[in-house]
């Protein structure tokens, strides 16, 4: 996922074409911030949550969401990256 520079000319921080942004604050969000956004509020949003407003929006701690992020990652949920490469060795490797 290309990350956003404040510096170039087509990012503002937010909703560019560039990088996937927090739709709340505007920092570049995460491979695994994009995959919990997707597996807390919907599976097919393109528009994505850092976990400090995943927390804030969900009204809990930014411990609360890393707890739960590592259950899913644990559980192989396959919206994240670590997943999907443990399936990718397993059936080519």
């Amino acid at each position: 996922m290309p990350m956003c520079l404040p510096t170039a000319a087509v990012c503002s921080w937010q909703r560019c074409s560039m990088c996937d942004c927090c739709k709340s604050c505007g920092r570049p969000v995460t491979e695994d911030e994009a995959a919990m956004t997707k597996k807390l509020i919907n599976r097919g949003t393109r528009e994505y949550m850092c976990i400090p407003c995943l927390a804030q929006y969900f009204d809990v701690t930014q411990d609360d969401i890393l707890d739960r992020m590592a259950y899913f990652k644990e559980m192989g949920c396959m919206l994240f990256p670590c997943n999907q490469e443990k399936l990718k060795e397993k059936n080519y490797g």
